[in-house]
């Protein structure tokens, strides 16, 4: 699944679910990978071309999708459904942003607190309801 999104400086972002780690990782030693992984890329030109395919985090969810929300800053948000160890599903906040030619991001942490094994029926959605103030919003 992919998600898009434009900042405040025309730079497009698009991020999606990738299962190459979890491939590689079952080739070489087994199938231990939990999940998938979250990529990204941005485009400084309308979609004619991309730089980075940068990994944003390791262990997302393979099914759900990837809510994006373009800060003030030029960054953008990410908030998707992470597979955190053993095997418990959580949302995880992470920043795409990209500082010369490198992303910058938030290590993924437990957003909801609510946890779960079981997948939602639809992905998340993350808008800005005060300055300074995100609203998670998901099903349950």
């Amino acid at each position: 699944f992919d998600s898009i999104a434009v900042n405040n400086k025309g730079q497009l972002f698009v991020a999606w679910i990738d299962k190459r780690d979890g491939v590689a990782v079952a080739r070489a030693r087994g199938p231990e990978y939990r999940g998938a992984a979250v990529y990204y890329a941005v485009s400084d030109d309308r979609g004619a071309s991309f730089r980075g395919d940068y990994k944003l985090a390791e262990h997302s969810c393979e099914c759900c999708r990837i809510a994006l929300r373009p800060q003030e800053d030029g960054s953008v948000l990410a908030l998707w459904r992470h597979v955190f160890a053993p095997n418990i599903r959580d949302h995880a906040l992470a920043r795409m942003m990209i500082v010369r030619g490198a992303n910058d991001l938030i290590a993924p942490f437990a957003a909801s607190q609510c946890l779960r094994v079981a997948d939602p029926p639809a992905g998340v959605g993350v808008a800005m309801v005060l300055p300074a103030r995100l609203a998670m919003l998901l099903f349950v």
